[in-house]
Order: structure tokens, then sequence, then C-alpha cells
């Protein structure tokens, strides 16, 4: 069985529990319902229909969209990816987003576990 590692980052100012994948180089994946909730604090997107692939999983309907700027926690990330997927897809858990590495290439990424802490340097 997979260990899932779930953090809570503010995105658009809204707190939001995503899940870490760290084997992923994608910026946020999230689902509809997330998605509606916070697409009004990230301004004007413009979406287009894709595909995105999934290890083990396959090519996953979604809309993609580039954020010019996404403050994520005290960090502001310039042209953030993000893809929106159906509520049901087979890579989200729950409502919870999925956060790749895109947003951190420029730091330090330190995990916790003991500590349950994720440190962005």
């Amino acid at each position: 069985s997979n260990a899932f590692l779930f953090v809570e980052f503010p995105i658009g100012g809204r707190p939001t529990q995503v899940q870490l994948d760290t084997g992923s180089g994608r910026g946020l994946a999230v689902g509809q319902t997330l998605w509606a909730d916070i697409r009004d604090r990230l301004g004007n997107i413009r979406l287009t229909r894709g595909t995105e692939l999934y290890p083990y999983i396959g090519q996953l309907p979604c809309e993609r969209g580039i954020i010019k700027e996404l403050r994520l926690g005290n960090r502001t990330i310039q042209n953030a990816q993000i893809s929106i997927l159906p509520d049901d897809s087979p890579v989200l858990d729950l409502d919870r987003g999925l956060l790749g590495m895109q947003y951190f290439a420029d730091t330090i990424l330190v995990i916790d576990f003991e500590h349950k802490l994720v440190w962005v340097k």
C-alpha cells in the first residue's frame, strides 16, 4: 500500500490541504469542487481542455491553465501550472489537491515526518 503525504498550504489565501507529490514535476492539480472554491482568488485564468499522463494510471482528461502569480503560503510562484480534474479522478483524494514539485524548483524542501512539518527555504 502507498503512504501519502498531506500538507496544508494557503493557496490564494485559503488554507488548502493537498497531497504533496514529490515524484511529480507538475504544479497543482485540483478537483472541480476545490477549483470552484479557489478560482475567484486566482485572477483570470484561461483554461484549455487536454489530458495529463499519470504513471500507472494513464491519460486523464483535465483542463489546464497558467496562473500568472500564485501565492502559496508566503511565496509567489510565477506562471504556476494548474490542472482541474473531475472530482472522482483516481489521483485525487477526497476534495484535496495534488501538489507537484514545479512550485519548489528554486527552493530547498525539508520534510520532517517525526514532527509532521514541511519546511520551505
